[in-house]
């Protein structure tokens, strides 16, 4: 006869994990909203309306995704239980192994969900807009801004999401600022936690005194939103300019007049877009970049939360979220969860996850 002590307590484990998953997860919800979804998905199938369907399926397969994860690892429970029981009565301990790999597997899937269960937001399913600024001048902190950049491409990279430069400043080193989309499935999901002031401490390569030269950037993450029916962009509320685009040319930027930069009379938000290879393009990814700051703004506002003072250009100390430093230690340290991870490297290699997950746990605690 087995003694299989250890994995009951595993197994037990996995349940009480997933009860926890059970009490945060309205199923019963996410099942209605799955089919009114459904519904209004083969309505604007009927009437042509693609922009909208596309969001709308995206936030159907997330959900069905989601649901169907969790009644598969359910069944698994209820498998896996029964199987201890009459496992008991055997004698073989290679049977043992197996089972230890089963729950390790199951755990794993499990440890999925949980993550899954982070993006609980209506909007973390969407694409997003970053926007990179640098918060000084000098060549150190324009090189910031670029090493932020290529962090966020090379996470986008192996997340499998696409990057699409919208508009960028150069400056020495680097940019001055870079506005991009990420697109993918739960690209702002994974993002937003980037919003607020990031620090970059080192001694200056540009410094013969080998001075350290303290650098910091504003990251802004916005959802995209495709339309909305509770704003609409007046025109006689726009105030459109059209500008020759700059930085260094070549495959990625237009350097004829078919730049656009949108501003928006009454909040004075700016939208603006050159990379598109005509200006009808510029100001069509322009309005929709608008659009997105818009409704951010407006659920910001009425969510009375931090980003809302992203989004207006009103910074304090608190929206110092993480600091990257490579003198006198090498340590990234994100404030907010006291995480730390000394891979300094690696972190500008894209491997941001650990911040991101950790983050995430600390929001929902």
């Amino acid at each position: 006869m087995l003694i299989l002590d250890e994995e009951k307590e595993k197994l037990k484990d996995i349940v009480e994990n997933f009860d926890t998953i059970l009490d945060t997860l309205d199923t019963g919800n996410l099942t209605c909203e799955s089919e009114e979804l459904l519904q209004e998905s083969e309505n604007l199938n009927i009437y042509y309306d693609t922009k909208k369907l596309k969001n709308v399926n995206k936030r159907l397969k997330y959900i069905s995704n989601k649901l169907e994860n969790f009644k598969d690892i359910s069944m698994q429970i209820a498998e896996m239980q029964e199987l201890l029981i009459i496992m008991e009565n055997e004698h073989d301990d290679n049977i043992k192994v197996h089972l230890n790999e089963e729950l390790d597997k199951l755990n794993k899937q499990l440890n999925n969900l949980i993550v899954l269960n982070f993006f609980n937001n209506k909007y973390d399913n969407n694409s997003c807009i970053i926007k990179i600024t640098s918060n000084v001048s000098g060549i150190d902190a324009w090189e910031f801004v670029k090493m932020l950049y290529n962090m966020y491409v090379s996470f986008a990279d192996k997340m499998g999401y696409d990057i699409e430069i919208l508009e960028y400043k150069e400056g020495e080193g680097g940019y001055k600022s870079i506005q991009f989309i990420v697109d993918g499935n739960l690209a702002f999901g994974h993002l937003k936690g980037e919003n607020g002031i990031h620090k970059l401490s080192r001694i200056s390569p540009y410094d013969g005194n080998n001075k350290r030269s303290p650098a910091s950037a504003v990251v802004e993450v916005m959802y995209i939103v495709e339309s909305d029916e509770e704003i609409n962009l007046n025109d006689n509320e726009l105030k459109i300019d059209t500008f020759r685009s700059g930085g260094a040319g070549g495959q990625h930027v237009n350097t004829t007049d078919s730049a656009v930069r949108i501003t928006h009379i009454p909040t004075g938000l700016v939208a603006t877009c050159q990379n598109e290879r005509s200006q009808a393009q510029n100001l069509k990814t322009a309005k929709k970049v608008l659009l997105s700051r818009l409704i951010n703004l407006r659920h910001a506002e009425e969510d009375d939360c931090k980003n809302k003072e992203l989004l207006q250009g009103e910074l304090n100390a608190n929206s110092h979220i993480r600091t990257y430093s490579f003198h006198p230690t090498e340590v990234v340290t994100d404030h907010r969860t006291n995480l730390k991870i000394k891979d300094i490297e690696s972190v500008f290699d894209g491997n941001i996850l650990d911040f991101i997950y950790t983050y995430l746990r600390w929001l929902s605690a």
